[in-house]
């Protein structure tokens, strides 16, 4: 019986292997805020402007079980550096570098045409580890380590049999995460915060901006 139980537990596997195919992509998110301030100081008018940009790319391999069901991970790099003109002071900023390993699954739950409607699920395990510039002095900030479980919708186009398109939507997604951050100073300092809800992209460099484009390509 227990024979017979595995034999048709390797076919089981072979027949969804057959039909199943291999994926390989990638996705890119960029975002950029700029900010003005005017402050009264002993009679004076400063102008201060900040500017945000945050860009992050994220290599994908997956593996399609069947014409829904997709599996697969990422590893995401991204980078965060915000100017700050500080009273006409240029070399003012602060630096995040962030990695996460993220694997995911991915369910297509309704199709119009070459588009497609689906939703991904993903567990992220990273570092945001951040520095900063004031003036000539180099500073390393407090590091963040984080894991977290998201769930976000996608839209698809297929250009072809092999090639396709996606959109990650990031204003309409659920995030939990917990967050560990230690101090620069004083490693034995640790805070931990928790949090959960929907939002565009907390916890998760994997989706900078509102919208986070990529491609697939089916072997």
């Amino acid at each position: 019986m227990k024979k017979l139980f595995v034999s048709m537990a390797v076919l089981a596997f072979f027949s969804m292997s057959a039909n199943a195919q291999f994926l390989l992509g990638g996705r890119v998110g960029f975002s950029s805020d700029s900010k003005k301030q005017t402050y009264e100081v002993l009679g004076k008018t400063i102008d201060t402007k900040s500017v945000e940009r945050s860009f992050v790319l994220s290599p994908v391999v997956g593996y399609e079980l069947s014409e829904k069901l997709e599996v697969g991970g990422m590893i995401s790099l991204g980078s965060e550096k915000t100017y700050a003109d500080k009273a006409n002071d240029k070399d003012v900023w602060s630096k995040t570098f962030s990695y996460a390993i993220s694997p995911y699954a991915q369910y297509s739950f309704a199709s119009f045409g070459k588009f497609n409607l689906k939703v991904e699920a993903s567990a992220s395990f990273g570092q945001d580890i951040p520095t900063e510039k004031d003036g000539k002095e180099k500073i390393d900030g407090d590091k963040i380590t984080y894991l977290s479980l998201a769930a976000y919708p996608l839209i698809t186009y297929d250009l072809g049999e092999r090639i396709e398109l996606e959109a990650q939507l990031n204003f309409f997604g659920f995030v939990a995460s917990s967050e560990i951050t230690k101090d620069a100073d004083n490693s034995d300092n640790k805070t931990v915060e928790n949090s959960f809800g929907f939002s565009g992209n907390a916890g998760n460099i994997a989706t900078t901006g509102l919208i986070t484009v990529g491609f697939m390509y089916r072997f």
